[in-house]
């Protein structure tokens, strides 16, 4: 969903957030993080959210912060949105 080679668009990015953040998660997703990511449109979720766009970050700038920089950019923007709108 990010990266130079296969990121989406901002705008599909953005929707995706939205998407994501108001809606049922996926059965895969309940089936690994149970209910980690709490009920759709709630704070729990947007702050699970939050967290691994933050984790990713700082984990991509560890291992190679000049390869990966495309795709760290997008987590970047991506926060910035969240924290913006409350994820749409």
């Amino acid at each position: 969903m990010t990266g130079k080679t296969r990121g989406l668009p901002d705008a599909e990015r953005k929707c995706f957030l939205d998407y994501y953040f108001r809606n049922s998660l996926p059965d895969i997703v309940v089936r690994y993080h149970g209910t980690e990511y709490g009920d759709p449109g709630s704070e729990e979720r947007l702050q699970k959210m939050a967290n691994v766009l933050a984790a990713n970050c700082r984990n991509f700038k560890r291992n190679d912060r000049h390869k990966y920089r495309a795709a760290i950019a997008h987590w970047e923007q991506d926060l910035e949105y969240l924290k913006e709108t409350g994820a749409g």
